[in-house]
């Protein structure tokens, strides 16, 4: 992998002296930004990360479910969204599945409760 498998680099927003702006990437084919993807968490501890484009529904759909079940639980791959719930890994398609899966959480959580009691 080099240059030559990039086809176009945008800057978004405007620079500021305060943050640097986020970059996106465009590679000539979908192998080489799996690649990219794939090796992420060699990024760990630097102030970079990687993370694919999203349609607006399904980036809505991911943050409302990090929101439900938290940073590390809820990504996409491919433009699929997964969570992870308890020991399962499910595929979220649209939004009112993440309402759902808060729901079945809030469930969960409430029967944890009266077994303590």
């Amino acid at each position: 992998m080099g240059f030559s498998d990039i086809v176009n680099v945008n800057i978004l927003g405007k620079p500021s002296s305060c943050r640097i702006p986020p970059v996106k990437v465009r590679f000539k084919s979908s192998t080489v930004a799996r690649k990219v993807l794939k090796n992420q968490s060699k990024l760990k501890g630097s102030q970079c990360f990687v993370s694919e484009s999203l349609t607006h529904p399904r980036q809505e759909a991911l943050n409302a479910a990090r929101d439900v079940v938290g940073m590390r639980n809820a990504w996409s791959v491919q433009g699929c969204i997964f969570v992870q719930s308890g020991d399962q890994v499910v595929r979220i398609k649209e939004l009112p599945e993440v309402v759902l899966l808060s729901c079945l959480q809030e469930a969960r959580v409430l029967a944890n409760r009266q077994e303590s009691d």
